[in-house]
């Protein structure tokens, strides 16, 4: 196995959501999913046609029989339960949500610790985001990021990458 850490974050289709760093929140209501999102002051439905992106998810999970890969993620402590029930965690190695640990992007500390969890030195990691404070973060630790703005352009850069 490669000692490279593929890290993202967008599995979400939400180009609407890069203005602001956003948490992301899904609960179960009568078998549908909603998603909401935490701006500056209170919860907001997120934005009509954000879905999971399964595409992206598949790519990631292509990656793991020769790289390790990971998720950071600002989210609330049942992210969890959700990531396993909807077969996410699959594609991923190390899974680090900041409700779990007490640090948020972009804290140093939170890159750090999905580094340590993956075994991987910062300049083998690569980290994906759509906020650029996020990716400014990764960079500060020695990681290399990508700032997410479409599916298949983020799958061209990380193919061109690694």
């Amino acid at each position: 196995m490669k000692h490279l850490l593929v890290v993202v974050l967008v599995v979400w289709s939400s180009l609407g959501w890069a203005d602001d760093a956003s948490i992301v929140r899904i609960t179960q209501i009568d078998g549908s999913v909603e998603i909401r999102r935490s701006g500056a002051h209170d919860w907001k439905p997120a934005k009509e046609g954000d879905v999971l992106d399964r595409g992206l998810l598949a790519f990631i999970h292509s990656l793991r029989p020769t790289m390790k890969t990971g998720m950071i993620s600002n989210a609330w402590d049942d992210l969890r339960a959700y990531l396993a029930r909807e077969k996410i965690t699959d594609a991923f190695d190390t899974i680090v949500i900041s409700a779990e640990v007490g640090r948020a992007k972009p804290d140093p500390e939170i890159y750090r610790l999905a580094l340590e969890q993956a075994q991987v030195e910062p300049h083998e990691a690569l980290f994906v985001d759509d906020v650029q404070a996020n990716i400014e973060g990764c960079e500060r630790v020695g990681m290399r990021g990508i700032l997410f703005r479409d599916p298949d352009m983020v799958i061209q850069e990380i193919k061109a990458l690694i």
